[in-house]
């Protein structure tokens, strides 16, 4: 399956991730030293390798080559326009920082990487392609220090993270509805943990045209959603909503609805993690 969704880009606000065309993101791994030649490891980037390394490092989750988040890999991604201006801002800006807190905020040196190649000049580099080193599992996490104990005992609140519709199309007991999945107030929450979503979070589910179709209560104890809806997903973007406010969107279209089997604690698919409310 190859369905390409990212849920962040450098020009708006974080958007949700969700099963993505190319390789799962894993996080906490650290890059290794950059090949300065362009020859033994690729075309290379055109970059100089101190800032084509920051880029691998701390942006190529979302926006590497053939996602559909900006791609920010080459010389000319940086240079055209002001991208490479925006790229700086948004590490520098405290408020809403690009990698977002979640996924691992740019440390100083990244920022003043960027920084001293923007200020003198944008100079081309050669650099081969970035070898990010081995993925290593990010840390799991349970905000709320409470899980799921029940089993498939029958309850809205069951068996949070999971992949839902892959269950309840095994058992003869599950409703199998059109759209399930857990929101989660960080990527890398455990498996079970209970999400304990804002009260006033819903799920949005948007057609192929940008209607709201759908709108999904999420549960307050796991964060579990789900539609009363029956049948296929068809064509759909989701975006996640706090008493009416936008805290992130899909950003290309979808067409499986069991969200968990993407959001998964590490993510699979090209979706970075969870669903984050």
């Amino acid at each position: 399956m190859k369905q390409s969704i990212l849920w962040a880009a450098i020009t708006g606000s974080l958007v949700i991730a969700a099963c993505a065309g190319g390789p799962a993101v894993s996080g906490g791994g650290t890059a290794s030293t950059p090949d300065a030649d362009a020859g033994t490891s690729g075309a290379g980037t055109g970059l100089p390798c101190d800032v084509a390394q920051v880029l691998s490092s701390k942006c190529a989750s979302c926006h590497g080559s053939g996602a559909q988040a900006p791609s920010l890999v080459t010389y000319a991604d940086l240079t055209t326009g002001n991208v490479a201006d925006r790229v700086l801002a948004r590490m520098q800006d405290t408020a809403s920082p690009m990698p977002p807190s979640y996924a691992g905020t740019s440390s100083a040196a990244d920022i003043a990487t960027i920084q001293a190649w923007v200020t003198a000049g944008k100079l081309a580099g050669s650099c081969g392609d970035v070898d990010a080193g081995p993925a290593t599992p990010a840390p799991t996490t349970c905000a709320s220090n409470a899980s799921w104990t029940r089993g498939n005992r029958g309850s809205e609140d069951m068996n949070p993270g999971t992949a839902c519709l892959q269950c309840h199309n095994s058992s003869v007991d599950g409703p199998v509805t059109r759209y399930m999945g857990t929101a989660f107030p960080a990527l890398h929450e455990k498996d079970l943990c209970n999400a304990r979503a804002p009260v006033g979070a819903t799920v949005e589910i948007l057609n192929a045209a940008g209607t709201v179709v759908d709108t999904l209560p999420v549960s307050p104890i796991s964060g579990n959603f789900f539609s009363l809806r029956t049948g296929s997903a068809g064509s759909y973007r989701a975006r996640v909503m706090v008493n009416g406010a936008k805290v992130s969107e899909m950003v290309g279209l979808q067409t499986n609805g069991d969200c968990n089997t993407c959001h998964t604690e590490q993510g699979t698919q090209g979706a970075p993690g969870r669903i984050i409310y």
